[in-house]
């Protein structure tokens, strides 16, 4: 049986997660600007099904990025003075670069 290292799988997980927060990023992108955009205009505009501009949402209020209009349903905004998501993928861009630079000097 082979063992997989961490630095191995490291490399693809951070890979999926990246792409999943490029469509996280481009929704924030599009909701940035602080007016109300309905779910359609969203998916409409990143390319994505309602649903899963539905999922991205849900994710996106659950850690308090975004608001949903209380007045019009399926309306979504971005919170006042919210950071960015770019701020942490260069965090954990950092952490994956040292973990493989870590294991790269355990293996030489």
């Amino acid at each position: 049986m082979e063992i997989i290292s961490r630095a191995h799988v490291l490399p693809q997980i951070y890979t999926q997660y990246l792409e999943k927060i490029a469509v996280i990023d481009d929704v924030c992108t599009l909701l940035d600007d602080g007016k109300w955009h309905a779910i359609g205009e969203i998916g409409k505009e990143v390319g994505l099904s309602p649903i899963s501009v539905g999922f991205v949402l849900s994710f996106l209020r659950k850690y308090q990025f975004v608001e949903m209009s209380m007045k019009s349903e399926g309306k979504a905004r971005m919170k006042k003075g919210t950071p960015g998501l770019k701020p942490a993928l260069y965090i954990l861009k950092a952490l994956v670069d040292a973990e493989r630079a870590t294991a790269t000097r355990r293996h030489a």
